[in-house]
């Protein structure tokens, strides 16, 4: 996950190219502001749907891709750290929160990473084991967990990411 900041008059005809170098090849890919490009990450007009809300490590709210920035908390290495999220959708349709490791210098073991959000409930926990000591960021995302929503590619609006630091000591 990445973000460009551009001048606020970069306009429609501007244009962004990015530049990954690796192993001796290059491939650069360009952008812009161009109407195939948008997507409304917070409504599916089309569907009528809406991300879910997330809220971790009871932090703020958060809705959307850009997602609400927690911690950093404290955990140690090689010892279970109790992970906890709420979600919910607005429009009741059933969520699954799915952990994953963003930043750091080690591994990151979830019990569990894929949490599905059963009926009435809106809090799912699970824990995460860090390999080594040192600053991590894990990200959650909340799905909305009907397959259909994925399958037909609608993933471009309907869900939320939230970060949660951890500093990770031995």
């Amino acid at each position: 996950m990445f973000a460009v900041t551009v001048p606020a008059d970069f306009g429609r005809d501007g244009r962004v190219t990015w530049t990954l170098e690796a192993n001796g090849e290059k491939y650069s890919i360009p952008g812009g502001l161009l109407a195939a490009y948008e997507t409304d990450n917070l409504h599916a007009r089309g569907t009528d749907r809406y991300p879910p809300v997330v809220v971790v490590e009871d932090g703020v709210e958060s809705r959307g891709p850009n997602g609400a920035r927690v911690g950093p908390v404290s955990a140690r290495v090689g010892q279970p750290f109790a992970l906890e999220a709420s979600a919910w959708d607005q429009q009741d349709r059933p969520v699954t929160l799915r952990w994953y490791k963003y930043r750091g210098p080690g591994e990151v073991t979830f019990e569990k990473a894929e949490l599905p959000i059963g009926e009435g409930a809106t809090r799912a926990a699970t824990t995460a084991t860090f390999s080594v000591p040192g600053d991590y960021v894990l990200y959650v995302r909340a799905n909305h967990s009907d397959a259909g929503v994925a399958a037909s590619g609608l993933e471009q609006c309907c869900w939320t990411n939230a970060y949660l630091s951890v500093r990770v000591a031995r």
